[in-house]
């Protein structure tokens, strides 16, 4: 992740792909995760009420300065790094691609790339998701979705570091419940789930556009 640097990478692979029936897999592995099954299953379910606003972020301390993270060879910083993950695991909770009201990258000082951003995007129901993401801030991976009747908090959804326990927990007039997530290796989970991808011609297509639109919603706030 990402896919690639620009949305007319992303199209070329897709049409090579589609030429020859081949998935394209990208590695989102909090998809995977029983804790975004969870999640969608509570909005689906309308467990929340109508969803008023979605507020995704992810950043954490800055790394040693070699590292590949600040590097232009290596394609953009941030935003195709600890970006990806609030824009595209929002999307796909709610099966949509926002649209996008607007969008700021930053870079501090002494950095060839972007080092954060957020971003203000809006479903097709009228929904509104921010997003905020970047290196050389406190440490937050979390998603917290309000709807009218409740509100569920998720931490950490990106990344799952081994020390921290995976929760969700549905919040009424600050009443907390904690919801039982069985911590699985959303890795293993992904592969499994590409297995799977390759031997489902409907699979296939569906990696593909998937690809292909998450591309261009981070492409979107690029530009």
């Amino acid at each position: 992740k990402a896919l690639c640097t620009n949305a007319e990478d992303a199209l070329t692979l897709l049409e090579v792909a589609a030429d020859s029936d081949l998935a394209i897999c990208v590695s989102n592995p909090p998809l995977y995760h029983s804790q975004f099954g969870i999640m969608a299953n509570l909005l689906t379910t309308n467990a929340l009420g109508p969803i008023r606003t979605i507020h995704a972020d992810f950043g954490f301390p800055h790394k040693e300065r070699e590292n590949s993270r600040y590097k232009t060879g290596y394609g953009r910083g941030a935003i195709f790094d600890v970006g990806y993950y609030p824009l595209t695991i929002a999307a796909s909770l709610f099966g949509d691609t926002p649209q996008i009201v607007g969008a700021v990258l930053e870079s501090y000082e002494g950095f060839d790339v972007d080092t954060g951003g957020s971003a203000l995007l809006r479903f097709a129901d009228g929904t509104h998701l921010t997003a905020s993401w970047g290196y050389g801030r406190d440490y937050i991976n979390e998603i917290r979705i309000t709807g009218e009747e409740a509100a569920l908090l998720a931490r950490p959804v990106f990344s799952k570091p081994p020390h921290l326990p995976v929760r969700l927990e549905l919040i009424r007039q600050n009443k907390h419940e904690e919801i039982a997530v069985c911590n699985k290796n959303q890795f293993v989970a992904m592969l499994e789930n590409f297995v799977k991808v390759t031997r489902d011609p409907a699979a296939r297509n569906l990696r593909r556009l998937e690809a292909v639109a998450h591309q261009r919603l981070l492409n979107g706030v690029v530009d």
